[in-house]
């Protein structure tokens, strides 16, 4: 899968062009998407921005189709608002949210897959800013059904930067919302009226053989978060991420690499004239 992006306004380059013709001659998914900013390169009016999204998008796909039917496509959508006191990109802002909504929902009007949004945050470094930020935004995405969310943990900063503890925060969030969205499930089992007529009350559910059943997949259990008492609770809460991060790294395992294949790739660079130097960095991977 390769990604093209439309220059808001209504713009689509001639590199993205190229781009999007070599993937549709090979019959590969291409993502489509736009990233305009109400205020600067939209109108600052929402409605107006999706509309400048959707002509954007739409154009490109219509575009596709064109030069090779039957091209698969994702309909993407990055756009959000500008801070009209700096001008910069706001992605954690309520109104990006609302537009990450609405990829998904117009993507769907369209009978095509979504990609858009993410757990995105115009903070600085891992604080609260970055907590509400991007547990707004990813809910976004995910009340919305949006198919494919490449942003999805340790971005910072309007994307100039990224972060290895956000990522694992952002995956507490993910985690958050994926069981809130699960919702609650009603059979006989999970309203034991045996149990409850049996405990009766005043009585207590901690060592009943129902907790032990459930106690592992009904709750959400948080790897991060810090609950209950402690001395020290914000170093308890980076010890944990930290724990996480160290877990994480260990159990890491390098794909093995087609080495046929990385041969294919330096002599197709080699023959478009990128620098030595610049393929030797296909020996890391």
């Amino acid at each position: 899968m390769n990604g093209v992006n439309t220059n808001t306004p209504l713009q689509f380059d001639k590199k993205m062009t190229e781009t999007l013709f070599a993937f549709a001659r090979h019959r590969l998914p291409v993502l489509i998407a736009a990233a305009s900013m109400a205020g600067t390169t939209a109108p600052v009016t929402l409605a107006g921005n999706l509309a400048v999204t959707n002509a954007e998008v739409i154009a490109v796909i219509a575009l596709a189709q064109m030069y090779a039917p039957g091209t698969p496509v994702l309909y993407g959508s990055q756009s959000t608002n500008a801070d009209l006191s700096t001008c910069a990109i706001a992605i954690g802002s309520p109104e990006g949210a609302l537009c990450y909504k609405y990829c998904g929902e117009m993507a769907r009007f369209y009978g095509v897959p979504s990609r858009g949004g993410g757990a995105l945050t115009d903070a600085k470094s891992l604080d609260v800013q970055a907590g509400y930020e991007s547990m707004l935004t990813y809910y976004a995405c995910k009340d919305s059904r949006v198919n494919l969310v490449l942003q999805s943990a340790g971005i910072l900063e309007s994307y100039l930067s990224a972060s290895f503890e956000k990522m694992v925060v952002d995956f507490e969030i993910i985690d958050m919302v994926e069981r809130y969205k699960r919702d609650i499930e009603i059979n006989e089992d999970t309203i034991p009226l045996d149990l409850i007529d049996e405990v009766g009350p005043g009585g207590q559910y901690l060592l009943e053989e129902h907790t032990l059943e459930f106690c592992r997949q009904e709750p959400f259990l948080p790897q991060v978060s810090v609950r209950g008492p402690h001395a020290n609770p914000k170093g308890v809460y980076m010890e944990n991420i930290q724990k996480r991060l160290h877990t994480m790294l260990e159990s890491y395992q390098k794909p093995e690499t087609d080495h046929r294949i990385v041969n294919k790739m330096r002599a197709v660079l080699s023959q478009a004239g990128v620098p030595e130097q610049v393929i030797a960095y296909l020996d890391q991977y």
